[in-house]
C-alpha cells in the first residue's frame, strides 16, 4: 500500500517526463604531451555499456536523458570518472579528457591494468551514492557507517568506531588537510552538519586499519575526502532543500582557473522537537566553502581551499521523561526531570589551505601545502531541575514522588589553532615509487572548563562535582614519513614505509614502521597482508579535565595492527572481501561515556587486544547502482598493565554488526530509484554507577564503577529513501527524494540517566536515554 501511495503521488510528474537521447563525444589525451590515446576505454557505469577511442583519441556514445558517471581508463594511466547530465540543453555534449600516467603511490593500488580499487586496501564510495544514502544530513562522513568493521550507536552524531576503537581514534582528512570533530559535544544533537559539503566531493576513501605512513598518528582508521577541481572544466549549478537543510553549489572555469563554491544552512529543529527531552530547540548551522585550481603551466598548479562554518544550538528544555520496568511484564513506572533554564552551544570552524604542485621531471614531482585550521567552541549551561518518580507511567500526574533537585552550571570554552606545513617529494617509474614527506604541525589549545553539578534531596544529601580548569597545552608534533612501492613481479606489489614523529607535549620520539603486501593470484583472486605500528599522543579530549598537566603520565597510546585479507571477483562489478585482523594494545587510557562525551581516567594505563573478522559484499545488483552487505565479528578486551586481573571487555566491544545498503530501480521507469540502509549490532558496553559514601547528609556521591561493564540492548535501525529525477525544462532537472528515517520506529538506547529511586537499594536506578524516533523527510534538488 505504501508503495502504491508513493507511486500515485508522483504519477503527474511521470506523465510529463521525457525520454530522448543525445550524443556524448570528445577526445582523450596524454596529459604529459597532449597526444591522443587510442583504444582508451570509455565506460558508462550506470548503463554497463561503453566504447573505445579511435586512433585520433575520439569517442562517441549515444545516451538517453539522465545522470551518468563516465569512466575513462587506460593501462598505465590514472582513471578518471566524470559525472554528466544528458538533457535537451545541447544537441551534442563534448568532453575532452587528459589522463595522467599512473604512479604506484596512488591511494588505490593498481597493478598495471590487472585490477583496480582493491577493497582490502581501501574502501570507497562514489559521489552519487553519498547523496542517496538515507541519513539526516546527506553527510559524507556519516556514510562511512555502512562499511564493515565500522559501528556506531547514535545517529545524531558523526562519530564512529572502527574495529574496537573509540571515535577519538580516527583520522579525517579534507583535500589532504587534517580536520577535527567538536571537542565539547555532550548530547549529540548539538552537532548538526559536519565540515564536508557533499556537493563538492569527488571521492571518499576509507582505510579501516593498517593504513600507510602518509597518514598521521591515530590508532584505528583514516578517512580521506577529496574535493574536485583540477582537470574539471565543466559548469554546474545546483540548489537543494529539505525539511532540515538548504544548500547551493556552483562550479565553472575561466581560462586556466577552475573553481567551485558551496554554501549550506541547516535548521534541524523540526527533527529535534520529537526527541525524548521536550523543549524549545533552536539549532542553526551555516557554512561557506570555496575551492579553486589555477594551472600555472603544463607541469605546475596552485590550489586554494577556504572553509568558514558556524554552528549555534540554543535550547530551553522543558521535561525529560524516562521509563523504568517494575515487577511483572508490562508494568512501567516513570521518572521525569522538569527543567528551568537554558543551554547554549556554539562551534565556529575555519580553514585556509594553499597547495602548490610542480612536476620537476617526468618521474619527479614536488608538492607543498600550507594550512591553518582554527576553531572556537563554547558550551554554556544554566539549568535547575526537579526530579520526580511516577509509579504509573501511563498516569504521570497521579501520585508522583519528589526525588531530588539538580543544579547544572557550565561555562566551557576550547580555542583550537593549528598550522601545518606539508612538503613532500615523489619519484615514480614503472616498477618503483618513493614518497618522502614532512608533517610539521604547530598546535595551540586554550582549554577552559568551569562546571558545577549539584544534587540535593529532602534530607539534604548531595553530590557535587566542581571543575575549574584552565590550561594552555602545546600539542605540536613534527613528523617525517617515507613510502616505497615495489613491483616485485607482475603479480606481487609491496608498500614499505615508516613514520617518525617528535611529540612536543610528551617529549616522545615515535617510530612507526608500516608494511603492505598485495599478491594477485589471477584476475579474480587478490590476497593482502598488512602490518603497522600506530601511536596516539594525548590530545584535546584526553586532557580536557586535567587540572595539572605536569602530574600525569604523558605517554602515547599504542596499537600494532596485523591484517590478512582475500578479495574475490564473483563477476564484473561484484566483489567479496574477507579480512581477519589482530590488534595489540598498550598504554591505553580507561574512559567512560557520559551520553556521547568521552571522559578519560589518566590515573592508570591498560593493555589489551582486539581481533575479528570482516566480510563485505559489494556489487551492482541492479545495473549502475552499487549495493553493500557487510558483517563483522569483534572480540576486544583490556586489563591494567602488569596486573593479574582477568581481561574485561572494552566499551567498544560490539561483538556482531550487520550493515546493508541496497539500491534498485523500476524497470519501466529507470529514473525512479529506491535506497535502503539497514544497521544491526549487538550492544556496546557501559560502566555502571554506584553510590559511594556513608549515606550521611552531604556525604554520598554517584561514581563510575569500572569493574563490571554491562551490555546495552541491540542496536537496530532501518532508513529508506525513494528518488526520482525529472527534466522539467531544457534549463534544469528536478530530483525528488522522499525518506523515512527509522522506519520501524525502534527506540535504540544510547545511554542511561542514573537516579537513586528506591531507598531500600543502595544503588542508583538506570533509566534509558533513547535515540530519535521515526521521521519523514522530503528533499528537492534542482540542477541547472
Amino acid at each position: 500500500m505504501l508503495k502504491k501511495l508513493l507511486f500515485l503521488s508522483f504519477l503527474p510528474l511521470i506523465i510529463f517526463s521525457q525520454s530522448n537521447r543525445k550524443i556524448l563525444s570528445g577526445k582523450v589525451f596524454d596529459e604529459s604531451n597532449n597526444r591522443p590515446l587510442a583504444n582508451c576505454n570509455v565506460h558508462v557505469k550506470d548503463l554497463a555499456q561503453g566504447t573505445i577511442t579511435n586512433k585520433e583519441g575520439s569517442y562517441n556514445i549515444r545516451l538517453p536523458f539522465g545522470e551518468y558517471t563516465i569512466r575513462f581508463s587506460y593501462v598505465g594511466y590514472k582513471s578518471i570518472e566524470k559525472k554528466i547530465v544528458v538533457d535537451s540543453t545541447n544537441k551534442i555534449l563534448n568532453y575532452n579528457v587528459y589522463l595522467e600516467k599512473h604512479s604506484l603511490l596512488e591511494d588505490e593500488v593498481t597493478v598495471f591494468g590487472k585490477k583496480e580499487d582493491a577493497l582490502i586496501v581501501v574502501q570507497s564510495i562514489e559521489t552519487k551514492d553519498i547523496q542517496k544514502i538515507p541519513n539526516m544530513f546527506s553527510d559524507p562522513i556519516r556514510t562511512v557507517q555502512i562499511f564493515s568493521g565500522v559501528s556506531f550507536s547514535n545517529e545524531l552524531v558523526s562519530g564512529y568506531n572502527v574495529r574496537g576503537g573509540s571515535y577519538d581514534e580516527n583520522l579525517i582528512y579534507l583535500n589532504g588537510y587534517e580536520i577535527y570533530r567538536p571537542f565539547l559535544l555532550k548530547q549529540g544533537f548539538e552537532e548538526s552538519q559536519t565540515l564536508v559539503n557533499p556537493d563538492m566531493v569527488e571521492n571518499l576513501k576509507f582505510y579501516n586499519g593498517a593504513f600507510s605512513a602518509r597518514f598521521g598518528d591515530k590508532m584505528a582508521s583514516a578517512l580521506q575526502v577529496n574535493y574536485a577541481a583540477r582537470n574539471d572544466t565543466s559548469s554546474d549549478f545546483k540548489i537543494r532543500a529539505d525539511l532540515m537543510n538548504t544548500g547551493a553549489f556552483a562550479k565553472s572555469s575561466i581560462g586556466k582557473l577552475n573553481w567551485m563554491v558551496g554554501a549550506r544552512h541547516a535548521y534541524p529543529g523540526l527533527f529535534l522537537d520529537d526527541l525524548q527531552t521536550s523543549g524549545n530547540y533552536q539549532p542553526s548551522f551555516t557554512d561557506f566553502q570555496f575551492l579553486s585550481n589555477y594551472q600555472i603551466s603544463d607541469d605546475s598548479y596552485v590550489e586554494l581551499l577556504l572553509l568558514f562554518s558556524g554552528n549555534k544550538f540554543d535550547f530551553v528544555p522543558a521535561q525529560w521523561l524516562g521509563h523504568v520496568g517494575i515487577g511483572g511484564r508490562g508494568n512501567f513506572s516513570a521518572v521525569t526531570i522538569n527543567y528551568d533554564g537554558n543551554r547554549t552551544y556554539k562551534y565556529n570552524t575555519n580553514l585556509i589551505g594553499l597547495k602548490f604542485s610542480e612536476k620537476i621531471k617526468r618521474d619527479l614531482s614536488f608538492e607543498l601545502s600550507l594550512v591553518n585550521y582554527w576553531s572556537n567552541e563554547q558550551d554554556k549551561v544554566n539549568l535547575s531541575s526537579d526530579i520526580y518518580f511516577h509509579p504509573d507511567a501511563e498516569n504521570i500526574d497521579d501520585d508522583k514522588r519528589f526525588l531530588k533537585t539538580r543544579s547544572e552550571f557550565a561555562d566551557n570554552n576550547v580555542k583550537f589553532n593549528s598550522y601545518q606545513v606539508l612538503p613532500r617529494i615523489q619519484y615514480d617509474n614503472k616498477s618503483f615509487s618513493s614518497l618522502v614527506g614532512f608533517d610539521l604541525k604547530f598546535v595551540d589549545v586554550n582549554n577552559v572548563i568551569n562546571e558545577t553539578f549539584l544534587e540535593e534531596t529532602d534530607s539534604t544529601n548531595s553530590s557535587a562535582l566542581p571543575l575549574n580548569i584552565s590550561t594552555q597545552p602545546g600539542l605540536s608534533s613534527y613528523s617525517i614519513y617515507n613510502e616505497n612501492n615495489f613491483k616485485l613481479t607482475d603479480n606481487l606489489v609491496t608498500n614499505i614505509g615508516f613514520r617518525y614523529s617528535v611529540v612536543e607535549f610528551s617529549g616522545e620520539n615515535l617510530f612507526s614502521p608500516r608494511f603492505n603486501l598485495l599478491y594477485y593470484l589471477n584476475k579474480r583472486h587478490l590476497f593482502n597482508f598488512s602490518f603497522g605500528y600506530y601511536y596516539q599522543p594525548l590530545f584535546v579530549n584526553e586532557l580536557r579535565n586535567v587540572e595539572n598537566i605536569n602530574s600525569i603520565n604523558k605517554k602515547s597510546q599504542r596499537s600494532i595492527h596485523y591484517v590478512v585479507g582475500w578479495e574475490y571477483d564473483l563477476k564484473k562489478d561484484v566483489k567479496l572481501q574477507i579480512e581477519a585482523y589482530y590488534k595489540d594494545y598498550n598504554n591505553l587510557l580507561p574512559y567512560y561515556l557520559e551520553n556521547i562525551q568521552i571522559n578519560y581516567d589518566l590515573s592508570q594505563r591498560l593493555e589489551g587486544f582486539a581481533y575479528g573478522l570482516d566480510l563485505m559484499f559489494k556489487g551492482e545488483i541492479s545495473k549502475g547502482m552499487n549495493s553493500w552487505v557487510g558483517y563483522s565479528y569483534l572480540n576486544s578486551k583490556e586489563k591494567p598493565i602488569g596486573s593479574n586481573q582477568p581481561y574485561r571487555r572494552r566499551l567498544t566491544d560490539q561483538t556482531h554488526t550487520l550493515q546493508i545498503f541496497f539500491q534498485d530501480k523500476m524497470p519501466k521507469h529507470l529514473n525512479w530509484q529506491s535506497h535502503l540502509r539497514f544497521l544491526f549490532g549487538s550492544g556496546f558496553l557501559y560502566h555502571q554507577r554506584r553510590i559511594e559514601g556513608n549515606q550521611q547528609p552531604g556525604a554520598s556521591i554517584v561514581s563510575v564503577d569500572y569493574s563490571n561493564p554491562k551490555e546495552y540492548l541491540i542496536f537496530f535501525r532501518v532508513d529508506m529513501g525513494l528518488s526520482a529525477k525529472f527534466e522539467i525544462s531544457k534549463f534544469f532537472n528536478l530530483t525528488v527524494i522522499t525518506e523515512v528515517l527509522n522506519v520501524f520506529n525502534h527506540y535504540n538506547v544510547v545511554g542511561y540517566e542514573w537516579v537513586k529511586v528506591f531507598d531500600e537499594f543502595n544503588t542508583p536506578t538506570r533509566i534509558s536515554r533513547i535515540s530519535s524516533k521515526r521521521f519523514f523527510n522530503v528533499r528537492l534538488v534542482i540542477d541547472f
